[in-house]
């Protein structure tokens, strides 16, 4: 993880997410692009002749634009200067300012400049449509083409001791986990990667057990598990109780952070679809690492 992309939209709340992209960026020696996407203001053009008469010609669209790039560069800069503890001042600072919808523009920079991390805040616990960046996290979960954190307002840096990884243990997930491992190793952090089962859809012919338990003995047989870095646990759920069983497992652990993947396979890709993810996102008291499956 090279560069973090730290979103803001300057809300209460912003100070404390940007807490989180800075730890990261220490602890992995990765930089920080700060980025505001804000709406372009309408050319203004003066009621009727008097007005054009007291106030003189109305500037060019093309000054306008500048001048609010302007704007909004110096108040973005203004709060990476206000809110960056000494500690953190050899973070590296980059600035980006898009102009237009939230995600598409988001997604954009994504993709041009390969961020390892994407962080933004959700504004409030409870229905994930009421927040304030609602609309724009539900479409980050769905789109964002980096694994994406999503910071609650309840959840203050305080360290990260214990990770809960929610998965099938598809072969596909190895890379995620070990990735997840690097988290773990920078913050001196326990991984336990939690395999939720579903009773009725295990069948003797599925394969799904046999995928898992594979990984699972690949996975035993690694130094972070000899060391205890990474455990595992396991859960019986159905569709309806997905929700309530993640939730609990992450109370019962203590978890400083929860991961998942959206658009899975088979069952669990039937119970994400149906914005199991948003659900839970929007109900957890901690962060939330979201890998899509591109």
């Amino acid at each position: 993880m090279k560069n973090i992309l730290y979103l803001t939209d300057y809300s209460r709340y912003s100070q404390q997410v940007f807490r989180y992209a800075l730890e990261l960026a220490h602890h992995f020696k990765a930089s920080v692009t700060l980025a505001h996407v804000y709406a372009p203001l309408m050319p203004a053009s003066p009621v009727n002749f008097e007005e054009m008469m007291d106030y003189g010609p109305s500037p060019s669209p093309e000054t306008q634009a500048v001048a609010q790039w302007d704007r909004e560069r110096e108040r973005l800069e203004y709060f990476a200067a206000n809110h960056t503890p000494n500690a953190y001042k050899d973070v590296p600072f980059f600035f980006e300012l898009p102009a237009g919808h939230p995600v598409p523009e988001i997604v954009r920079l994504q993709q041009e400049k390969h961020f390892g991390l994407t962080v933004m805040g959700l504004n409030s616990a409870g229905n994930l449509s009421h927040l304030v960046l609602g609309r724009v996290a539900s479409g980050m979960i769905d789109r964002s083409a980096s694994p994406l954190l999503l910071v609650p307002p309840t959840a203050d840096y305080h360290g990260i001791k214990r990770i809960l990884f929610a998965t099938d243990l598809r072969e596909d997930d190895l890379p995620i986990i070990n990735g997840l491992l690097e988290w773990a190793k920078a913050f001196q952090a326990s991984l336990t990667c939690l395999w939720a089962v579903d009773p009725e859809g295990l069948s003797p012919h599925s394969g799904e057990k046999e995928t898992a338990e594979a990984s699972i003995k690949k996975l035993r047989a690694t130094e972070a598990f000899q060391s205890g870095e990474l455990d595992f646990s396991m859960i019986e759920s159905n569709k309806e109780n997905f929700e309530k069983n993640i939730l609990r497992a992450v109370d019962t652990q203590h978890a400083d952070l929860v991961v998942m993947q959206t658009h899975r396979r088979g069952w669990w890709r039937h119970i994400l679809e149906e914005s199991t993810t948003k659900d839970i996102a929007s109900e957890v008291f901690i962060p939330i690492l979201i890998y899509n499956e591109i």
